[in-house]
């Protein structure tokens, strides 16, 4: 300890179990009630998700335990902490948006009266609870605090950028992506929406992680 080699007591100390998280490579994975395929499914999960490992059951081709039930090991690798720490921060932004879903949208708005597209990601980015203030941000202002990130990659609580949605150049428009293909944006009034319909998949611009 601060560089001195020694010893203590173990009377005075506990040993604290290391948490092992795994991250979802599946577009989407079956959470199961126990530990095969012949269990029923209780839920699912989109690829990016991070989750914490609780136990393993069998070896290569055997099943994690987590919270609500069991995942194949073939489809989660595991990531340090620090990935999971991410993952959650992510998952704060996606959680918050989504209390907002019906109110107005209003041009030039950025607080619960009323919000425009710019105003609500940063209002959610701001409130969120993971300690961050952007302030009043537009779109290409958010682009600006994030790293940009393949589409692929991208987990609840990244930031969705499109382009040209109107007569300006870079980011026109901002939603907060919540997984499986789905974002919460700022439209009129405030909604989900499929990021996978005609008209956003050619206005795309790109994927952004808050720094």
């Amino acid at each position: 300890y601060l560089g001195v080699t020694g010893y203590v007591s173990g009377d005075y100390l506990s040993v604290v179990a290391e948490k092992v998280y795994g991250q979802v490579v599946a577009d989407s994975l079956n959470i199961r009630t126990g530990p095969g395929t012949n269990y029923a499914t209780c839920g699912s999960l989109s690829k990016g998700t991070v989750v914490e490992v609780l136990d393993t059951v069998g070896g290569l081709g055997g099943w994690y335990k987590i919270a609500n039930g069991y995942v194949s090991t073939d489809y989660v690798t595991l990531v340090d902490a620090s990935v999971a720490n991410g993952s959650a921060k992510g998952a704060a932004i996606a959680a918050y948006a989504k209390q907002f879903v019906g109110y107005p949208y209003v041009y030039g708005g950025s607080s619960p009266s009323g919000f425009d597209c710019s105003g609500f990601v940063s209002w959610v980015i701001n409130h969120c609870g993971n300690g961050w203030n952007v302030g009043r941000q537009t779109a290409n202002g958010l682009m600006g605090k994030c790293d940009i990130i393949p589409k692929s990659e991208a987990k609840p609580g990244d930031l969705i950028f499109f382009q040209k949605t109107y007569n300006t150049s870079g980011a026109s428009h901002v939603g907060i992506y919540v997984g499986n293909g789905m974002m919460i944006h700022c439209g009129s009034p405030i909604s989900y929406a499929s990021i996978e319909t005609s008209y956003w998949r050619q206005h795309y611009y790109c994927m952004g992680r808050i720094r």
